[in-house]
């Protein structure tokens, strides 16, 4: 973050490197997404408004602080918007797994099991502890006959 506090001469391109390189840098860091979105609109903010004008003797003026504070406002709303995004779909994430796990606890404590075999090539591609348990009690023949 602090790298992009040095401010580059890229001709008139130069909001857009700013803009994308802080959301760059906020996809990069999303494990402190809150925080990172926080510094990333402070350092675009201090580029653009103080750093600028210092550094290629800008005149500041309205039309200097409007363009520049909607970049801001447009990088914390994108960053913002990216953060919700990431945040949804860890925590989407994590519910699967843990319905999953739920799921496979009540699948092994059932007395019957459950066996869900491939109709193509007839392999096992689940069995909860119970049906393994009890597979591994039949004798070999019995096992041709089930295929």
């Amino acid at each position: 973050m602090i790298g992009g506090l040095m401010p580059l001469n890229y001709g008139v391109t130069n909001n857009g490197y700013y803009f994308l390189k802080m959301v760059y840098e906020n996809i990069l860091y999303a494990v402190d997404i809150g925080p990172s979105i926080i510094l990333s609109t402070i350092a675009i903010t201090i580029i653009l408004i103080i750093e600028e004008p210092l550094v290629y003797s800008l005149e500041i003026n309205a039309s200097f602080l409007i363009t520049k504070l909607s970049i801001c406002i447009l990088t914390f709303g994108v960053c913002t918007l990216l953060g919700m995004v990431v945040v949804y779909i860890v925590q989407i994430k994590g519910q699967l797994v843990k319905l999953m796990v739920e799921n496979l606890n009540l699948l092994d404590k059932m007395d019957e099991g459950l066996i869900v075999i491939s109709e193509k090539d007839l392999s096992i591609r689940f069995a909860s502890r119970p049906a393994v348990a009890l597979l591994k009690q039949l004798p070999k023949s019995e096992w041709q006959n089930l295929s």
